[in-house]
């Protein structure tokens, strides 16, 4: 950890000595990544004495945005997922305060305004030490800022007899908003380190990780911890294949590929932005409740199942088996009647229903639960093949995964099921029904994998929006990024957003 003031901090970033050139190195890589870095950490320093003219000590700490290759909509489970940290990365300068006031700066003011809080006013001792009851409790109006106040109050609740002291925090990115990137788990993760290492709390990564993810309940988000996990663990020039426990972080299984040789991954933003707002939030959350509901029934249905805490815990299962259990499922049902067929499970499935507060009427069951099971299981061989070479089986497994969020109705029937046990078919090229895309993220993987050389894509992250990430031979990125310019950028009048990723070192405290 390095805390120099901000003047020292600008001298030595001009100046970039062998000893801070290595440092951005073990981070970057590239020497133009290296470079581009430098002058927009200069350009945000430069602001914060500008806001800030009695040049104060301060810490620096930078997150990237992530692409989850394999692992998509899993977070929750223990199954393992994919990752590689994306080039775009949120920088926050901050400085120590004296008293418990937090004050938010964006290098991008029109767009984000100014705004501050007080620790103690917004979560008050008397309220500390139960965040689920806390957070019940709270309707937050929507803000930019409530991904810095999140892990702040968080760790505030974690640390309930500590007076914690505030910030001052000047914050900057180059990592697009709303684009299925992780932008906001970013912001929280990095907001979060700041935080523990300006109050000197002694605090494991796991911990960390942990806490950011139960910080994002505070926004309405129910996702789990995937995310913050690769934003802080990945490497660089590596794949991180990740497995962790949500529950305890036990067992917390990581293992770093190497990329392929000669191959790239691209990503395409859509520009279409995959906003959280209520209505697809609920979307999202009612084919996760519906693979809930869907197990809460086969713990019913199969006592010898009911210590399982997530689908995942059916992948131990043959294939086989996992395609007669779902049939012993409807492909959907009404809310009424799920109360109906379980009365014996009513307070589990209040419960359920309550946390998760949405408003649909019916819930889908088995599609939801065969993609997830799928995915899990593709998360796994996903990184087999890739150790192995076999990278036109890693584009296939991109593309079954991406047909199982496509926007089509997909209907997951007994005679569907009886086939796949007939054929002895392997759970990892099922798509199941999520349906989590959206018509730009569909044509958008139609269009690239028209090319020679484009071996298969998908979406990454949440969908109903944001990106789209494609395995290419390195001799095809021109053509893949030159098409999608001509068919779907100039066309509807919108910037290209098609770049080659270039993975970088998880979340540090420079």
């Amino acid at each position: 950890m390095t805390e120099k003031r901000v003047n020292d901090w600008i001298k030595a970033l001009q100046k970039f000595d062998s000893s801070i050139r290595k440092n951005f190195a073990d981070i970057y890589g590239e020497e133009s990544l290296i470079e581009k870095k430098r002058k927009n950490l200069l350009e945000l320093l430069r602001i914060f004495s500008e806001l800030f003219p009695e040049n104060p000590k301060v810490l620096i700490v930078r997150v990237p945005g992530r692409i989850n290759l394999m692992g998509v909509h899993t977070d929750g489970q223990r199954s393992f997922k994919n990752y590689i940290a994306f080039h775009r990365e949120i920088f926050i300068v901050a400085k120590q305060r004296a008293d418990d006031l937090v004050t938010v700066h964006n290098i991008k003011e029109k767009a984000f305004p100014t705004t501050f809080f007080s620790i103690a006013k917004e979560i008050p001792h008397a309220k500390r030490g139960n965040w689920l009851k806390f957070i019940s409790n709270v309707s937050p109006e929507y803000s930019w800022t409530n991904y810095i106040k999140a892990p702040i109050l968080r760790i505030q609740d974690k640390f309930s007899e500590r007076k914690l002291k505030g910030l001052d925090l000047l914050v900057g990115s180059d990592l697009p908003l709303s684009a299925g990137l992780s932008s906001s788990s970013a912001l929280v993760l990095a907001t979060a380190l700041l935080f523990c290492q300006n109050n000197s709390l002694s605090i494991t990564k796991e911990e960390i990780i942990k806490l950011c993810g139960e910080a994002e309940w505070y926004v309405g988000s129910r996702g789990g911890m995937g995310d913050h996990a690769a934003q802080l663990l990945c490497r660089k020039n590596s794949i991180l294949h990740l497995k962790f426990c949500p529950e305890n972080f036990s067992p917390f299984k990581q293992q770093y590929l190497p990329l392929p040789k000669g191959y790239k991954f691209i990503l395409c933003n859509s520009l279409k932005k995959a906003e959280k707002s209520e209505g697809v939030k609920n979307i999202v959350t009612q084919r996760g409740l519906g693979a809930k509901l869907a197990l809460l029934f086969i713990k019913n249905k199969f006592p010898q199942f009911s210590r399982i805490k997530t689908p995942a815990g059916l992948l131990s299962l043959r294939d086989k088996e996992i395609y007669k259990i779902l049939k012993s499922l409807p492909e959907s049902m009404i809310k009424k009647r799920i109360y109906q067929e379980f009365p014996d499970i009513k307070e589990k499935l209040s419960s359920l229903f309550s946390l998760y507060q949405t408003t649909f009427r019916r819930y889908p069951l088995r599609g939801p639960l065969l993609y997830l099971l799928a995915e899990g299981r593709r998360g796994e061989y996903f990184a087999r093949v890739l150790k192995k070479g076999e990278m036109k089986t890693a584009g296939k497994l991109m593309k079954t995964a991406h047909n199982g969020d496509r926007v089509i109705k997909r209907n997951i029937s007994n005679s569907y099921l009886n086939g796949l046990i007939r054929n002895e078919a392997k759970l990892y090229w099922q798509p199941g029904a999520f349906q989590c895309s959206c018509e730009e993220l569909d044509f958008l993987v139609d269009l690239v994998s028209k090319v020679k050389g484009v071996l298969g894509a998908r979406l990454t992250g949440a969908g109903f929006g944001g990106c789209v990430v494609a395995l290419v031979k390195e001799k095809s990125v021109e053509k893949v990024i030159e098409l999608v310019n001509q068919k779907y950028y100039q066309p509807h009048n919108l910037p290209l957003a098609a770049e080659v990723c270039i993975p970088i070192a998880g979340g540090t405290i420079l």
